[in-house]
């Protein structure tokens, strides 16, 4: 996957390529950097920037590119006759990346510089330094059924500049339904399961920690066969230390016939447990979630609006049917504010199709909720079919700018935004902008149902769009620039208003 997008954005960018993974560069390494130093460079569009690093076999560094001209990308890997052969890659937050690299062997290694952005460019400083690798962890072994303590601290062991520790879970039957928790003091837990073997340890990647809560996380998975699995516990933040428990439950096998369907009206109460019936997961080995099922009838030119409304869980609503291999999806709900989902449906036909309500994470009911808190009220209605009003010249509006908590620059950056949204001139002809404002979004609220924000993202009414295109042009104005996307129009209409969320990491 990672070879493909390099590929893909040497294409982008101009670079031309011999094959997947390696990237022929029209440009010699820049300078030679040596671990304990810093170098500083520029990048220019569009090709991508090479510093020489010798290393020593097993030696552990950690490389940092900083630019607040350009969101970096930094690789490493070995230059062999203008051919960039890539053995690792990071991109981090919106000005700087971070990678750590243990040296395979002796050598000289390539460290490349290029930006997220097809055509950023601008200044650099990439900082390389001594890393220790630490420990080997070790393995200890867990049951289904049993709970364990322990501890993370530092001089343990670490991938990157998390300490983790490892556990060896063993199962015996084939499809093997299991809930793991992990419950820490002192520091945000994040939990990674790999179908390796014990033997070799992985790197972290496929962490829960963007949805745990923060002291639990609770992640269900299906192991597809009997054996040995690896589950590596670690703290989201760098160098976070503290306590923690681990337990691993067996889960029963779920019904294997779907639920008897309702008729839909205009709104229903509806409950999600999860050891009854369940949507296994699109990849086999992977998680599942708990569902409802209604039946909603229409005829040929008919509108609906369905939305549903959850307590203790970020839900997902689908539209589809039946068929021979389950069930078929037609369209799926965008998240649109806490707790709700909705999506809209015209019948092009007399009939019947099913509604599907779940979580909209593979595996969980919620943040830590338990299942009899997963309740929530589905509704559909029939609607007419109208044009969007048309917004009307001379009409003022109001933007206001939310700032991530808990993110990096996210503060610095949201003022940024207001300060250009501020100027005169940008905004549509006959459009007003009354106020701009700068608010926080805790990250209370962006773990909720209709947030889960991880970019910068704007958000307008239909009959907005010209304005939101403006708001999005003007902030590319800015030096540097101040990319931001397009979202879903917000769950219901907010007339002369936008919001701007900054949460890029």
């Amino acid at each position: 996957m990672r070879r493909t997008i390099v590929a893909l954005f040497a294409v982008l960018v101009g670079i031309a390529t011999t094959s997947p993974g390696a990237t022929q560069t029209p440009q010699v390494v820049v300078s030679p950097v040596v671990v304990g130093q810093s170098a500083s460079s520029e990048l220019t569009a569009p090709a991508a920037r090479y510093h020489e690093l010798r290393m020593t076999a097993g030696q552990s560094v950690r490389i940092n590119v900083r630019s607040e001209a350009f969101q970096p990308l930094v690789s490493v890997g070995r230059l062999n006759n203008g051919v960039f052969e890539e053995l690792a890659f990071q991109r981090s937050g919106a000005s700087d990346a971070r990678i750590w690299f243990v040296a395979p062997g002796d050598g000289a290694y390539a460290v490349q510089v290029a930006s997220f952005a097809p055509f950023g460019f601008g200044t650099y400083t990439l900082d390389v330094s001594a890393h220790p690798v630490g420990p080997a962890p070790a393995v200890t072994p867990i049951a289904l059924g049993e709970a364990l303590s322990g501890r993370l601290a530092k001089g343990g062991a670490r991938i990157g500049d998390r300490l983790y520790q490892v556990f060896k879970l063993t199962t015996t039957e084939r499809l093997q339904r299991v809930e793991i928790e992990v419950t820490a003091e002192g520091f945000r837990p994040a939990l990674d399961l790999n179908l390796v073997p014990t033997e070799t340890l992985p790197r972290l990647g496929s962490s829960t920690a963007n949805f745990s809560t923060p002291a639990l996380v609770r992640y269900y998975r299906t192991f597809p066969v009997p054996g040995e699995h690896l589950l590596l516990v670690s703290a989201v933040g760098a160098d976070d230390e503290g306590s923690f428990s681990l337990v691993a439950r067996a889960l029963p096998r779920p019904s294997a016939v779907l639920p008897r369907a309702v008729v839909l009206t205009e709104s229903a109460q509806g409950r999600l447990v999860l050891d009854e019936t369940v949507v296994p997961s699109e990849v086999l080995g992977g998680g599942f979630r708990p569902y409802a099922l209604y039946e909603l009838r229409g005829r040929r030119g008919e509108k609906y609006d369905i939305s549903v409304r959850a307590e203790g869980f970020p839900p997902r609503l689908e539209l589809g049917g039946r068929v021979s291999g389950g069930f078929a999806v037609l369209r799926s709900s965008g998240v649109l504010r806490p707790g709700e989902v909705r999506l809209s449906h015209e019948f092009e036909s007399n009939e019947v199709l099913l509604l599907r309500v779940s979580p909209h994470l593979d595996g969980r009911i919620g943040l830590g909720a338990t299942p009899e808190e997963s309740s929530f009220e589905i509704r559909a209605g029939r609607v007419t079919t109208e044009t969007p009003p048309q917004r009307r010249a001379g009409q003022s509006f109001r933007i206001d700018v939310f700032a991530c908590e808990g993110v990096p620059d996210a503060d610095a950056r949201a003022q940024r935004i207001v300060d250009m949204l501020r100027q005169r001139g940008w905004a549509p002809e006959g459009v007003t902008i009354a106020d701009v404002r700068k608010r926080a979004l805790s990250e209370a609220t962006n773990r909720s149902a209709g947030y889960g924000l991880s970019d910068d993202r704007l958000r307008a009414d239909r009959d907005e769009q010209d304005l939101a295109e403006a708001v999005i042009a003007q902030l590319a104005r800015a030096a540097p620039p101040l990319p931001l996307q397009a979202g879903n129009s917000p769950g219901t209409a907010s007339p002369n208003y936008l919001s701007v969320f900054v949460c890029r990491r």
